[in-house]
């Protein structure tokens, strides 16, 4: 074999890990589906469907972090919670959006930290640290 086919070989196999890594990601949030009869629930499931990655680099500033075992926003809609949360909703769809239009994560979080952050309430969290020691935010 040479290695031309060996490095072909090699970068559809990375190509298809990574893809598997998104499916399993996005498989662990609700489908959006359910929520039909709600169109801003329904868009903030399917933008944390389609940009997974996303929406695990993102913090949720809702304070769901302090009693709900979340680290990320990719959190809130592994489960239903994300679909009675007002804070939860508005940063997925912002987020979403945003990676529609091509900001990268940096602007995103960026973005949400500005309009959201100061909704956060009482004493930080480990997952709000350790967000603002990953991100070195400083808006606060």
């Amino acid at each position: 074999m040479g290695i031309a086919r060996l490095m072909s070989l090699l970068a559809a196999g990375i190509l298809f890990c990574s893809s598997l890594i998104g499916t399993a990601a996005s498989a662990q949030v609700v489908d959006p589906n359910r929520f039909k009869g709600d169109p801003d629930t329904y868009k903030a499931y399917k933008a944390a469907q389609t940009y997974p990655s996303v929406f695990k680099a993102v913090f949720c500033y809702c304070g769901c972090d302090k009693d709900g075992n979340h680290t990320s926003l990719l959190d809130c809609f592994r489960n239903e919670h994300g679909s009675s949360c007002g804070i939860c909703k508005a940063e997925a769809i912002l987020t979403g959006n945003m990676k529609a239009n091509g900001s990268d994560v940096g602007a995103i979080s960026k973005s949400i930290d500005s309009s959201f952050g100061r909704s956060y309430r009482g004493a930080p969290s480990p997952a709000f640290q350790a967000y603002k020691a990953r991100t070195k935010s400083n808006w606060m």
